[in-house]
């Protein structure tokens, strides 16, 4: 354990009367250190100094952080203020030690006003801290940029790889966050409130969170663009639970956990609105008792927005296999296909306002005895089916009613130019509620 402290601070201007004039920042070439930690701590300390600048990493070079930067810090490097870009190369790993007695502590920590940390071609793994962020912190007006990285194998307490506090800015380009973990939320990525998240051409997988979250948890603005979501666990919102806006651009959505009783296998919305364009969500999974939302939940008052994209594949054991919306769904050139819910609502369960628009309900099923709604369950407001299919879906189970729609008493149903035809054991339930189905 190094027992020398570290300032790293700014150097400070004195004068004698005289106008400070702004000094040419001396760091602002590239400068290279060898395969060492502590020649890497000197370098950081130094950008710190110096008004930031790049500091190029060995290639294929481990640097194994055995302790904190200091003792009693929870960070293994000199705390980044200022602008720093890390450059890596062909297998450069930065990591805490996993030997037995080796302190808790992440990585880096990223702090405002001008603390900007970038990250290229670097695997960080490991981070391990009973806190926030286990691979890096950001804090309030920071920001840090993930390009051709990964973050992987690091715990926190929110946050396994990364956290966003008091408005910070994160950009993931043509990266890996994999096999983090969040002992709260956001296995991945934590945003708090006010915090921008994007994403772009990476992926986030086989990240877990205890509460919600397994890959993202956010309060803040999401945007992922060619991104992958997979194969990620949490208590609810598998792979995304979030609630401030999220956007899913050409991106997918698959394979992802929710474990217990609140759902939202793929994404969690609370009084967020999400837009789908594009987009895959399939195979994603709510198992836990009474769980809703296989794929995509809102657990009240958003608004889903999707368009060309396909809903294919998901289960939940009670309600809404592909979709839940409580309140706002619009649904254009999409298709919501073999998705499986327990009692009702097999592809979309609706409790709001529903728009289907040149969409397809295909093969979705309610496996219950009494299951309803094979393809579509209305619970109450107005569901519109516009040029349209509701086809091969089933209410299986003893008694079950309405394979391709059911529409509960005080909802309203509207069919326009929409085909609902071999659905089993009905088209429509109860008999003559949806004006123009004929079973």
């Amino acid at each position: 354990m190094r027992l020398v402290a570290r300032t790293g601070g700014a150097v400070a201007a004195l004068s004698l009367g005289l106008a400070v004039v702004p000094a040419i920042p001396a760091y602002a070439a590239v400068v290279h250190v060898g395969c060492d930690v502590e020649e890497l701590r000197d370098a950081i300390d130094t950008a710190n100094g110096t008004g930031g600048g790049t500091i190029d990493l060995a290639p294929k070079c481990t640097y194994t952080l055995t302790d904190a930067n200091t003792v009693g810090s929870n960070n293994g490097f000199p705390t980044i203020t200022t602008d720093i870009t890390l450059k890596g190369g062909k297998h450069t790993v930065i990591e805490r030690s996993t030997a037995p007695g080796t302190p808790q502590f992440r990585i880096f920590e990223v702090t405002g006003p001008n603390g900007e940390l970038t990250l290229n071609r670097l695997t960080l793994r490991n981070g391990s801290i009973n806190s926030f962020g286990g691979a890096v912190l950001v804090g309030s007006g920071a920001k840090l940029a993930v390009n051709s990285s990964k973050l992987t194998d690091n715990h926190g307490t929110f946050g396994g790889a990364v956290i966003l506090l008091n408005g910070a800015d994160l950009a993931v380009n043509s990266s890996e966050l994999t096999d983090n973990h969040g002992t709260r939320q956001g296995g991945a990525i934590n945003g708090q409130s006010g915090s921008t998240v994007t994403v772009t051409s990476s992926e986030l997988e086989k990240n877990t969170a205890s509460s919600a979250g397994g890959g993202i948890s956010s309060l803040g603005t999401v945007t992922l663009t060619r991104t992958e979501v997979g194969k990620n666990t949490a208590g609810f919102g598998g792979g995304v639970a979030v609630s401030g806006p999220v956007t899913f651009s050409h991106s997918k959505v698959n394979g992802n956990t929710a474990t217990d009783s609140t759902g939202g296998g793929g994404v969690y919305l609370i009084g967020a609105t999400g837009t789908f364009e594009s987009t895959y969500v399939s195979r994603n999974k709510a198992t836990g008792t009474g769980a809703d939302g296989g794929g995509i939940l809102d657990f009240g008052s958003s608004i889903i927005n999707l368009r060309s994209s396909w809903v294919i594949g998901n289960s939940a054991t009670d309600q809404g296999g592909g979709i839940l919306s409580r309140q706002e769904l619009n649904v254009r050139k999409s298709t919501v296909q073999d998705n499986i819910a327990g009692s009702q609502g097999g592809g979309v369960w609706s409790g709001g306002t529903t728009s289907l628009d040149g969409t397809e309900l295909k093969g979705n099923r309610t496996t219950a005895a009494g299951s309803l709604g094979g393809g579509l369950f209305t619970n109450s407001g107005a569901a519109t089916l516009n040029r349209s299919k509701v086809i091969k879906n089933r209410a299986d189970g003893a008694s079950g009613n309405g394979g391709g729609i059911y529409e509960q008493p005080g909802s309203t149903v509207m069919i326009d130019r929409t085909k609902v035809a071999n659905n089993h054991p009905n088209q429509c339930a109860p008999t003559g509620a949806v004006t123009g189905c004929v079973n």
